[in-house]
């Protein structure tokens, strides 16, 4: 996946989807979704409502002190 804006995602997401925005590994965010940092569907494999992937994001940046 390139560099992709948050309004071009799909509504739902992939663990690699959400890897490849944030140029992490696919572990790093299923340790955030076990840590219950990031929000997960409840559905067979592990994917992520877009709703709660941009809650997350701004989540983080106002623990980084965004908006400073």
């Amino acid at each position: 996946m390139t560099s992709m804006n948050l309004s071009e995602l799909p509504e739902i997401l992939t663990v690699s989807e959400v890897a490849n925005y944030l140029k992490v590994s696919d572990r790093t965010i299923t340790r955030l979704i076990r840590a219950n940092k990031l929000k997960k569907l409840p559905v067979g494999r592990i994917r992520i409502h877009k709703i709660d992937f941009v809650d997350f994001l701004n989540i983080q940046d106002e623990v980084e002190g965004g908006d400073q």
